[in-house]
């Protein structure tokens, strides 16, 4: 597993690419039967989410780079207090599950706004 802080600004779209590896390198065939969840919390022991995507919902996978690609629109963190939240990305596959990656998801300030610009 690995552990990546991913900064995000206020009010942005941003596409996550997420390649997924077994421990020798090879790259985890696509499977339909998987479910992935992106999932963004203000403490990682609450059970409530802020933000979360799983696959139809902001997860797609593209076939021609064999990765997940997770989309965080820019309604998503739009009204999002700025600040430190914790983040994962879990994968499921039949009766396991498997944190592939985890850390903070900062939100910093945005300097452009909708109404300014003109």
């Amino acid at each position: 597993m690995k552990v990546v802080d991913l900064i995000h600004t206020r009010g942005d779209t941003k596409y996550l690419i997420l390649k997924l590896n077994y421990l020798s390198g090879e790259t985890v065939e696509y499977n339909p039967n998987a479910k992935i969840f992106f999932t963004v919390k203000s403490n990682p022991n609450n059970t409530d989410f802020i933000l979360q995507k799983k696959i139809g919902s902001g997860i797609e996978y593209l076939d021609n780079i064999q990765s997940y690609r997770v989309k965080i629109s820019a309604s998503d963190t739009s009204n999002m207090p700025l600040g430190i939240y914790y983040y994962d990305v879990a994968v499921i596959i039949e009766d396991d599950e498997y944190t592939v990656t985890k850390g903070k998801f900062i939100l910093e300030y945005d300097v452009t706004h909708p109404e300014n610009e003109v």
